[in-house]
């Protein structure tokens, strides 16, 4: 299911309160007007109700019965707020405009939602023995890197002539790296393969420890490679909740919230008074219990 901007939920909820006049919308039927014509309260309720109605009901059906089921605390939220902000280094002002929020709130709101189906599809997710077994033996040599992230060509090639010259790595990714890692002097910890961009892990695993890359393209920008260790795989029993969250997360990208989600509720739990809600329901909540 598509996530309904919270601004278009408030708005199906409250315009039955105060227009931007301080008049009650239950006392004035008209909510916009121009040299045509008029626009009524239940004309402007009836296209948004057309447009977006059942979708908000069902996500306000879903959020109710999981609050009750699942807990996400203020430091969950604020957890996640930051996880966001370095991915896109940038403060949160600059995410709330990347991301189209006109509030923080608004943003908390889509955060603890996202957050909650999210639990609900951890519970329901069962792993695969032998998909499990398959994606360990495909693991290579974990490798510890180091990074520095640029935006521009020139400074990338700058910078790998100052590491020619013999200048600290480290101190380089924390004066000019624009990436999270700038803060750990570049380090991005221990990687295998798949956690990467392709062509990142591709150069990285071809360095010898101790070894600098050149400039290595990526989405954003250009990177420049250190590996500064490299060890076997770890026992299956030592990663295997790690490897578990990898699977989890891989399904959620292939499929969605919802699969998992509907093998977490029961579709008795809910009482319907509009059957056209029926059609969008059944397809997020289990009927099968």
């Amino acid at each position: 299911m598509k996530s309904i901007p919270i601004s278009i939920v408030s708005t199906i909820l409250l315009i039955g309160c105060i227009n931007a006049d301080g008049k009650n919308l239950l006392e004035d039927d008209i909510v916009a007007s121009t040299e045509y014509g008029a626009i009524s309260k239940d004309q402007f309720l009836d296209e948004l109700s057309s447009r977006y109605g059942n979708e908000v009901i069902t996500e306000l059906i879903l959020e109710n019965i999981l609050s009750n089921k699942f807990e996400i605390t203020e430091k969950e939220i604020d957890d996640k707020i930051t996880e966001i902000t370095n991915v896109f280094s940038a403060d949160i002002d600059e995410v709330l405009e990347i991301k189209q929020y006109d509030s923080l709130t608004d943003f908390e709101e889509f955060i603890r939602f996202n957050m909650l189906l999210e639990k609900a599809a951890k519970e329901s997710f069962v792993v695969d023995e032998e998909e499990l077994l398959n994606y360990y033996e495909s693991l290579d040599d974990e490798i510890r890197v180091s990074t520095i992230f640029v935006e521009n060509y020139s400074t990338a090639e700058e910078l790998v002539e100052y590491i020619k010259d013999g200048q600290d790595f480290g101190k380089l990714a924390e004066d000019y790296s624009l990436d999270m890692t700038a803060e750990n002097k570049g380090d991005l910890g221990w990687i295998n393969r798949g956690e990467t961009d392709k062509e990142f892990e591709d150069v990285a695993y071809e360095l010898k420890v101790g070894e600098t890359s050149g400039i290595v393209n990526s989405i954003d920008g250009y990177h420049i490679i250190k590996l500064t260790e490299k060890r076997g795989k770890e026992p299956l029993n030592v990663i295997r909740e790690e490897l578990t969250e990898h699977l989890f997360i891989q399904t959620l990208e292939n499929e969605g919230f919802y699969p998992l989600v509907a093998k977490s509720l029961n579709r008795e739990e809910i009482t319907l008074f509009e059957d056209s809600l029926e059609f969008e329901l059944h397809k997020y909540i289990n009927s099968d219990e």
